[in-house]
Order: structure tokens, then sequence, then C-alpha cells
């Protein structure tokens, strides 16, 4: 579970912070392959904002001969979210949910129908996402980092180094 600083900044970004960097955007969309600029077309202006700050700070982390993987996985790490219909209030009771109610229980929600059925996907968002992007042909490290973006970094199979960048990069 990320940290309530980090879910407070997020839900003011989604409440306040709408306004996307068309030439950043771009920018972005000139690294995905076609299944993958799908998936970020997909995903709500909230989502896409989160992508584009995340893209950015890795560029700005590893400016010289970056790893368009690394940007990659830092814009699509979130796009399982996006299948779940949920809109701002509805995340926000999500993560309440998600926070005191055992996993047993999300995952039996994530076979139901309605809102329960949503709130049970957007526990289970990484595991979504990287299902979508290894079937969009995605690198394997952007596969990981979708499904391993809520654990440390012990749990993670990747260089310390490069799970701050991301880890960075997602606080955005």
């Amino acid at each position: 579970m990320d940290s309530p600083l980090h879910l407070v900044r997020r839900l003011w970004t989604s409440l306040f912070d709408r306004d996307l960097d068309s030439v950043q955007e771009r920018r972005l969309l000139e690294l995905l392959n076609e299944k993958e600029a799908d998936l970020y077309r997909l995903q709500p202006n909230v989502d896409k904002l989160h992508s584009i700050r995340g893209a950015v700070s890795v560029l700005d982390e590893i400016s010289v001969g970056h790893d368009t993987d690394l940007v990659i996985a830092a814009a699509l790490h979130d796009v399982g979210k996006t299948e779940t219909g949920l809109n701002v209030s509805g995340r926000v009771v999500a993560t309440i949910f998600q926070t005191f109610l055992p996993e047993k229980i999300m995952r039996q929600w994530c076979k139901q129908a309605g809102i329960r059925g949503k709130f049970g996907l957007y526990a289970f968002h990484s595991e979504r996402g990287a299902t979508l992007l290894r079937e969009a042909g995605s690198s394997q490290i952007v596969v990981t980092w979708a499904e391993s973006h809520h654990k440390t970094s012990a749990e993670v199979s990747m260089t310390e180094a490069v799970f701050n960048i991301l880890k960075k990069a997602d606080r955005l």
C-alpha cells in the first residue's frame, strides 16, 4: 500500500490538476508501440497526467542515453485501473476498502459484478495491468513494474537503482 502522503497528493492531482502537456504527451506516444499507445489512450485524463509526469521524471533522472523501457514502465504501470471504470470518489472508496479488508475478500470481490467487482479489480490493478502490457508486447521491465509497483525493492527483481527511479516517478 502506498504512503498516505502519496495518496493525498494523487487525490489532490485528481481533483485539481487536470491539464495535460500536449508536447510531453506526444513525446511519450512516440516511444510506445501501437498497443501500448491504445492502453495509454484508454486511461482517463487524471491517469494520463500521472503517466506523463512519471515518464518526464524518468527522462530527467536518466537524461543521457535513456532507456525507453524505463520511461514506458513509469508511464504505463497503472493501466490496469482503467478497466474498473471508477471515478475519483470510487477510487478513494476502493483504496479505503483495500486498506482495511483482507486480501481474500478483495479477491472474492473481483469475481463479482457491480461496484464490489470494480473495487476488487482496483485493488489488483497491478496484476491486470501486467497482463494487459504483456499482451501489448511490452518489455519485461514494463510488465514487471506494472505488476510490482506497490511492492518493496526487496520483493522486486530489478536493481535498487532502477526501482528507486521508477518509485520516484510513481510518487508524482
